[in-house]
């Protein structure tokens, strides 16, 4: 009979066989680890699925099996059970296996302790997830692509969603441009890693010609998945200094097809080297084709779309009614056209039968009761099992009218004087009017068939010939005048217009020429030329004329200002000379005779000197300029006022009155108005002068008022005439120029001026300056 360690000792044999047997033939992979994560035992399944075989695991670290990626986090987690923190824990990690591709596992560990409470080891069990890993990549790429409405909007999750769970860095979509015969860049994704964006920012940006050797090329060619483990060292692939800075190892891209046809690629990358995985190659396959199915789905969808509303756009567009109706005859779709025809609007007659509208045969009824001739025709189709009939309908009564109109437009075209001329694009005339042959001369058969005078640059001066042509080929229209030859060979002018007509396609199909016959107008042009020839000879020697004149005015101004002067300075200076020494000899009537000699010496220099104004403003010329007016009013009455200081005067000064005009002649203006209404205030107790600027009639009127004595009304007419006074000189002094020179200012400016008053009532002038130009 066994002692009790032999039997402790058979226990714990059948035990670790059972143990073993578990271990051996377990479902998952097992690894027992050291307290310093070394593999010293491993199942089967384990090697399987990591690729080695059970010696080359013994012994490895798990550091060496597990993403790099994944050594943070998930090793700090691992170190947990072996310092006692927990007993177990699961967790899902890359691995690397064996032949370098990586592979997605869940990690389930325990720990096993001493009976000091130590650890002394920890067994892993580890699942395979890369089937599942696959599925969760079909569901997100089916969901993502459900969610949306177009690829473009789709692509950069789908490359997100690939990167995340195969453990990529990034990735990108590319597509070819059929016309410029080029592969471009159309979306990105990528880690947010600044050296990896800025390469995939780079690719982004990258144009490939279709004929370039490269692994966008090379992939779209490919059959199946291209897969290189090392970029830095791949000749094919152009990009690799970038993908050197941004440390990019190795590369998997893979076709998007629809229809069997290459339509797109997706590349990824990532930093660690990987190696070509059967099992992501079918991967990439299926995910391929699931994506060219939804952009073939979309494309149909989208053409389905155009094709309604192309449908749709035609059928609200057509000039022709196009109505529908069901079995039983009820209208289903009632079109623009169809409202404007029958006069009633859709919601109206949806519905309702169509005998409403065509009661007869060939024969319309619109909503006014109206009859109307018409034209249909119809046809049948067969929607999900019912039968609907589609009426085109067209309302002859248009026609008709159209057959009219074109009947009225022949007329026309044959009664009209100018002649019509209508030219192919062959320049051959293929109609021409009877007002042609009036003109010309030659007949409808002599004309159809030939080409126009005009076309032929040889009867016309090369420079006419190309700018008519110039401007067909810019505007599609010329005129000008042309000399031609009618038929007995006399020459006429014609004035001709030539327009462009296009065919549906803004092609020149024909060339329309209308013209008639200029010469008397020609001729009547030439004589007035001669006659406008002869007028500025005219004005030529009438020119010289006034200058002549002009020259003996101004010898005339000299002998007024030298010569007549003499006599008056004589007379006065003689009769000062009596007064002043005889004064004791005379009586009182001499002494009054010599005072009376002297004023009429004074008086006629004053009016030399206004002669003289006179004929310097005529002859001067203009210099306009903006003037303040109110400053000079305000200057003049200064003036004034300290010849008389001791007059009551009150002023009413507009400030801000402007206008465009000579300076020194509107002071001349503007001092003889002012003057006048200083001079016919000197016996009012109390002066009012007024001076501003309103609006009348739509004009801005300039006015000068006064209280004094004022004129009568009916004599206005006399005012502004040389050495007319409507008031004595005994009265009120003055030569009766200044109003006269104030006249010939205004002249000078294009101005006008005139007067209202009422007498003893005071006056007012007023004025007006166009403005330049």
């Amino acid at each position: 009979m066994p002692t009790k360690l032999q039997q402790s000792q058979s226990d714990l044999q059948k035990s670790d066989e059972r143990f073993r047997a578990i271990f051996d033939h377990a479902a998952d992979g097992i690894g027992v680890l050291d307290n310093n994560s070394h593999y010293i035992q491993v199942n089967r399944k384990l090697c399987e699925i990591l690729g080695y075989i059970e010696d080359e695991l013994i012994g490895k670290p798990l550091s060496e099996i597990m993403h790099p990626d994944d050594h943070g986090e998930n090793l700090n987690q691992s170190d947990q059970p072996i310092s006692g923190l927990v007993d177990t824990f699961p967790l899902e990690k890359r691995y690397i296996r064996k032949n370098g591709s990586i592979i997605w596992v869940h990690v389930s560990t325990a720990v096993v302790h001493g009976p000091s409470g130590d650890p002394i080891y920890s067994i892993s069990s580890i699942t395979d997830l890369s089937e599942r890993k696959r599925l969760e990549i079909f569901h997100s790429v089916a969901n993502t692509l459900a969610k949306s409405k177009t690829i473009t909007k789709a692509m950069p999750r789908i490359i997100r969603i690939i990167c995340e769970t195969l453990g990529w860095d990034c990735g990108a979509h590319w597509k070819v441009d059929e016309e410029k015969q080029q592969y471009y860049c159309t979306e990105t994704w990528s880690l947010a890693n600044t050296q990896i964006k800025k390469f995939m920012t780079y690719s982004s940006q990258c144009v490939f010609p279709v004929d370039h050797e490269g692994f966008i090329k090379r992939t779209w060619l490919s059959n199946r998945p291209v897969w290189i483990s090392d970029i830095t060292t791949e000749s094919i692939f152009k990009r690799a200094s970038q993908a050197v800075d941004a440390k990019l190892q190795s590369a998997f891209a893979f076709q998007i097809l629809s229809a069997d046809k290459t339509i797109g690629i997706l590349e990824f990358f990532c930093r660690n080297t990987q190696k070509p995985d059967s099992a992501l190659h079918e991967t990439a396959l299926s995910i391929g084709v699931q994506i060219g199915q939804f952009i073939q789905h979309k494309q149909i969808e989208d053409a389905q779309k155009r094709s309604e509303a192309q449908l749709s756009c035609i059928i609200q567009s057509a000039m022709q009614a196009i109505i529908m109706v069901d079995e039983e005859m009820n209208i289903v779709l009632f079109n623009p056209a169809a409202e404007k025809i029958f006069g009633y609007k859709s919601k109206d007659v949806i519905g309702t039968k169509i005998n409403k509208l065509i009661p007869a045969r060939l024969m319309g009824l619109r909503r006014n009761r109206e009859e109307f001739p018409i034209e249909a025709s119809i046809s049948n189709l067969t929607l999900s099992g019912k039968k609907f009939y589609t009426v085109i309908l067209s309302d002859l009564t248009l026609s008709l009218a159209a057959e009219e109109n074109l009947h009225l437009a022949t007329e026309v075209i044959k009664n009209v004087q100018e002649a019509i001329v209508i030219i192919n694009a062959s320049m051959k005339v293929i109609s021409v009017n009877p007002a042609f042959t009036s003109i010309t001369g030659f007949t409808e058969d002599e004309a159809i068939g030939k080409v126009p005078r005009i076309f032929n640059e040889d009867i016309n001066n090369n420079d006419l010939y190309q700018a008519m042509w110039s401007s067909i080929r810019k505007t599609g229209h010329w005129y000008g005048e042309v000399w031609d030859q009618r038929k007995n060979g006399d020459s006429f002018c014609q004035g001709l217009s030539l327009d462009t007509i296009k065919n549906l396609y803004g092609e020149i199909a024909y060339y329309a020429a209308v013209f008639y016959d200029i010469t008397d107008r020609k001729h009547t042009e030439e004589r007035i030329l001669n006659l406008n020839t002869e007028l500025e000879q005219r004005v030529t020697e009438r020119t010289r004329q006034l200058q002549a004149s002009n020259k003996e005015l101004e010898a005339f101004s000299y002998s007024v200002s030298h010569d007549l002067r003499a006599p008056l300075r004589a007379i006065d200076g003689f009769s000062q000379l009596l007064l002043k020494k005889y004064i004791d000899q005379l009586d009182e009537p001499g002494n009054n005779y010599l005072q009376r000699i002297r004023n009429a010496s004074e008086r006629m220099g004053g009016l030399i000197d206004d002669l003289l104004q006179l004929s310097k403003v005529s002859a001067c010329k203009i210099k306009t300029k903006p003037v303040d007016l109110s400053q000079l009013v305000h200057s003049i009455l200064a003036e004034l006022q300290e010849t008389e200081t001791n007059r009551q005067v009150e002023f009413n000064i507009q400030d801000g009155v402007f206008i465009d005009a000579d300076p020194r002649l509107f002071r001349i203006v503007l001092e003889n108005l002012i003057s006048n209404a200083w001079k016919f205030t000197g016996k009012k107790e109390r002066t009012i002068i007024c001076f501003g600027i309103k609006e009348q009639n739509g004009e801005q009127v300039v006015f000068v008022n006064d209280n004094g004595a004022g004129f009568n009304i009916k004599y206005s007419h006399k005012l502004f005439g040389a050495f007319q006074r409507l008031h004595s000189v005994t009265e009120f002094e003055g030569t009766g120029i200044g109003l006269a020179t104030v006249l010939r200012i205004m002249n000078l400016h294009g101005g006008r001026i005139w007067a209202d008053s009422t007498v003893g009532e005071g006056a007012t002038f007023y004025f007006v300056v166009p403005p330049p130009g």
